[in-house]
C-alpha cells in the first residue's frame, strides 16, 4: 500500500523526481522502486559444474512472463552496470521466478554471477520477452523439442507449461549433453514424464559412453530413428550454435524450416559475454565523447553520468530510442549487428560494436 501510495504520488512529479524517491525507498526496502523492476535472490541451486539456477522473488512492478521467454538482467560489476539475457527455467505460476546461468569461460557477468552472487543480493530485471512460444504454433497433436546443454532451460518451461494444461499431444524431447554430469533438471524431467503420459524424453551424451542413455551427437538418422514422423510434429529447438546449424540444415534439406521455432539469444549473450574491447560514442549535439564496454550503450552512458531519457530498459518502452549516425551496434534481443548507415536504436539493448556517433 505504501509504495502503491508512493507510485501514484511519484507520476504526479516532474521527470527526474523518481531518481530521488527511489534512493529514499531503497532505505525502506531494497527492492522497493517506482519504476524499476528489483529483484531478491532467494536461493541458488547448483545444476552442474558450471550451470546455476537462481530463484528470485521481484517487487510489484513485475508483470510476470509466459513459459519460453527471457528476461533481461541487469547488475553493477567494478562500478558498471551489465547486462544480459537468461531464459525462464520455472513456470509462470511458481511462487518464485527461476533463472538458470551457464558459465561462460572468460564470461565477465557469467563468472560474476557464479563466483560472487549470494542470497539477498538485489538484481534489476526487465519485462519479459521474447517469441520462442508454444503459442507461435498452431494447435498441434505433435511436439517435438530438441535441445544441447543449457537449452533446455527454456524448454523446461514449456514442458511444464503442456503438463498444466494436461495436453494430450505427443511430446517428444531429443535432449544433447556432454557427459551425464551435464544432464540438466534430470529430475524434473523425469516427474514430467509421468505427469505428462504422452511425453517421451530421449537423452544423448557425446563425450561419454554410459548404458543408461545413448551415445552420439544430432544427425539425421538419430531424429529419422526415434521420431520417423518427425515432419508431423511442430518443433522447438534451443541449443548451441554447431548443433542449430545441423538441426536447421536437416530441416531446410526437408523443406520444413515453417515447422521449427528456436530461441538464439543464448548464442548472442555468449558473443556479448566475449566483447571486451572499449569503444567510442560520440554524443553529437553535446559535443562529448566516452568510452564504453560489454554493457549495453544506455547502462554504459548512464554509468558515465550522461542523463538520458529510459524506461523499461528492455527493449519494449521505446524511451531511450535515437538516431544512430555512425558506427555498427548488435542488438541483444534479435542478434542483429546493424550496418554503418543512419538508423534508429534503442540503447537499452544495444552493444556498441564498432566507434558509433549518437544524435544525443
Amino acid at each position: 500500500m505504501i509504495l502503491q501510495t508512493v507510485q501514484t504520488i511519484s507520476n504526479r512529479l516532474p521527470k527526474g523526481s523518481s531518481a530521488w524517491i527511489n534512493f529514499g525507498l531503497s532505505h525502506l526496502s531494497k527492492t522497493w522502486s517506482v519504476n524499476r523492476i528489483k529483484a531478491k535472490v532467494i536461493r541458488i541451486q547448483d545444476e552442474s559444474p558450471d550451470v546455476k539456477s537462481f530463484y528470485l522473488e521481484p517487487n510489484g512492478l513485475w508483470k510476470g512472463f509466459l513459459p519460453g521467454q527471457h528476461v533481461n538482467l541487469s547488475l553493477k560489476i567494478n562500478g558498471r552496470f551489465q547486462t544480459r539475457t537468461f531464459s525462464f527455467s520455472s513456470h509462470p505460476k511458481e511462487k518464485l521466478i527461476r533463472i538458470t546461468i551457464k558459465k561462460i569461460p572468460g564470461g565477465l557477468v557469467t563468472n560474476h554471477i557464479h563466483t560472487l552472487s549470494k542470497i539477498g543480493d538485489i538484481w534489476e530485471l526487465g519485462e519479459a520477452t521474447g517469441d520462442f512460444l508454444l503459442t507461435k504454433t498452431i494447435e498441434t497433436e505433435k511436439y517435438l523439442f530438441i535441445s544441447g546443454g543449457s537449452g533446455i532451460t527454456p524448454i523446461l518451461s514449456q514442458l511444464k507449461e503442456l503438463s498444466k494444461k494436461n495436453s494430450s499431444s505427443q511430446i517428444t524431447l531429443l535432449y544433447f549433453s556432454k557427459s551425464e554430469k551435464d544432464i540438466l533438471f534430470k529430475h524434473e524431467l523425469n516427474i514430467l514424464t509421468h505427469t505428462l503420459q504422452n511425453l517421451k524424453v530421449i537423452h544423448f551424451l557425446s563425450e561419454e559412453k554410459n548404458p543408461m542413455y545413448n551415445f552420439g551427437i544430432f544427425e539425421e538418422s538419430i531424429l529419422k530413428y526415434h521420431v520417423p514422423d518427425f515432419k508431423e510434429h511442430s518443433t522447438f529447438f534451443c541449443g548451441p550454435e554447431p548443433l542449430k546449424k545441423i538441426v536447421f540444415g536437416l530441416y531446410e534439406k526437408e523443406n520444413l524450416l515453417n515447422k521449427i521455432l528456436s530461441e538464439d539469444f543464448g548464442l548472442f549473450n555468449q558473443k556479448t559475454e566475449e566483447v571486451a574491447e572499449l569503444q567510442k560514442v560520440k554524443l553529437l549535439f553535446r559535443a562529448r565523447e566516452e568510452e564504453i564496454g560489454s554493457a549495453n550503450i544506455l547502462e554504459s552512458l548512464l554509468d558515465k553520468g550522461v542523463s538520458l531519457q529510459h524506461g523499461c530498459k528492455s527493449g519494449i518502452c521505446n524511451t531511450c530510442a535515437c538516431m544512430k549516425a555512425k558506427g555498427r551496434v548488435k542488438n541483444l534481443i534479435t542478434g542483429k549487428i546493424s550496418d554503418d548507415s543512419r538508423e534508429k536504436i534503442k540503447l537499452c539493448v544495444s552493444v556498441a560494436m564498432t566507434e558509433i556517433h549518437l544524435e544525443v
